[in-house]
């Protein structure tokens, strides 16, 4: 029988008691919740890249991808890895000499994301890393520059 291209993958991740807990909290069977929000997951991520499209100088952008190199994201702080990675590169590396932007402008404007908005720079800032490092930088972050 030849497979449909509608058909789902099979992908069984393992979650912590609180996270099945919240997912019986909204659907009778965690993994009904745990499949919607893996499926809706892609969507809300491109909307959100969207939205945020231009906030961003590009050199901005160069010092959030180079302080976020080699940072291994967790979900249980998702959201709140750019920000301490961003301050701790200016403060240690002088990253905001390096990419010649303004310390305080990055932060405020990294302070005044919502979480989610800031979780799905952390997963875009990731992709690079693993999936795009082989193009170039400048190339990348035309996704989010003018």
């Amino acid at each position: 029988m030849q497979r449909k291209t509608t058909d789902k993958k099979h992908l069984g991740p393992k979650v912590t008691p609180q996270v099945f807990e919240f997912l019986k909290t909204t659907w009778e069977k965690p993994n009904t919740g745990a499949t919607y929000i893996l499926d809706a997951m892609p969507g809300l991520h491109r909307q959100t890249i969207k939205e945020l499209y231009g906030m961003f100088s590009q050199n901005e952008l160069f010092l959030m991808v180079d302080a976020m190199n080699g940072c291994m994201l967790t979900a249980q702080i998702a959201g709140n890895h750019l920000i301490s990675n961003v301050a701790d590169a200016i403060e240690l590396d002088f990253l905001d000499k390096k990419w010649k932007i303004g310390k305080m402008d990055i932060l405020r404007k990294l302070q005044d994301l919502t979480v989610f908005q800031t979780a799905c720079l952390e997963l875009w800032i990731q992709s690079f890393w693993h999936q795009h490092r082989g193009i170039p930088l400048e190339d990348y972050v035309k996704t989010l520059t003018d």
